[in-house]
């Protein structure tokens, strides 16, 4: 696996980085409306790069796509005869703004904290990431973003895994060719990243694994020959992916 160092789109920094969302009934009853300014607060952050007018795709297994990706087989350098893409977010019905999508992922978050008020495991199954990792790999285009939903069930001892590996990928000549080029942002809480493999180890074995992803402001390079995926053990914390 390739680690670079983190590269700097801005010189901005955001105050509000290390937001880390922690749920329970008593919290939520005692100031709802704090509780849904700071989900908004955090939504806002995950897509800062976006404006509220451009389209995003729902992604099958959650999260939004920004942009193009495939489904690829994991364990190849290329796909002869594969020219399109299987996901388009500016071309595709399903899309929606991102303002939608702030506001989906809003309104399951309160609306779900509201219900754990009587009854927590109920919040804690709204927006449940996968319990082990997931085999599915996509591929994105340069540029291309995934942005995850929020990982609600994850705690200290309760990892919680990402529902997709991903790569980058390039289309040449005919030919969809792997590439090794992705990029890295966690939201909400610090997260780990890694191969299915190295991810299946920590699931098997409970011990970490992986590279540590802090949250900051700027995108991580983390690149390998492999799949990469996104876990964590952070109440909430949501992850951000791209090829570059």
């Amino acid at each position: 696996m390739k680690i670079y160092k983190p590269i700097f789109f801005t010189s901005i920094f955001i105050a509000a980085f290390g937001l880390n969302i922690h749920t329970s009934a008593d919290s939520i009853k005692e100031s709802p409306k704090n509780w849904k300014n700071k989900v908004t607060e955090q939504i806002n952050l995950e897509f800062s790069d976006r404006k509220d007018t451009d389209k995003v795709l729902p992604m099958p297994m959650g999260g939004y796509l920004y942009g193009k990706a495939m489904v690829i087989p994991n364990g190849v350098s290329s796909i002869p005869n594969k020219t399109t893409f299987d996901f388009d977010s500016s071309t595709s019905p399903d899309s929606i703004t991102v303002a939608e999508a702030k506001k989906r992922i809003i309104n399951s978050t309160v609306n779900g904290a509201e219900s754990a008020s009587t009854n927590l495991q109920m919040y804690q199954n709204v927006l449940t990431r996968s319990v082990s990792p997931s085999p599915t790999t996509y591929g994105l285009a340069k540029g291309q973003v995934y942005y995850s939903e929020k990982f609600s069930s994850a705690t200290l001892n309760s990892w919680r895994y990402g529902g997709y590996q991903f790569q980058e990928v390039y289309i040449s000549g005919g030919t969809t060719y792997i590439n090794e080029q992705l990029e890295w942002k966690t939201i909400g809480g610090p997260g780990r990243i890694g191969t299915y493999n190295t991810a299946m180890k920590q699931y098997t074995t409970n011990q970490v694994q992986g590279t540590k992803l802090n949250v900051s402001s700027t995108w991580t390079r983390i690149g390998g020959s492999a799949p990469l995926m996104y876990w964590t053990n952070s109440t909430n914390a949501q992850y951000n992916v791209r090829g570059w």
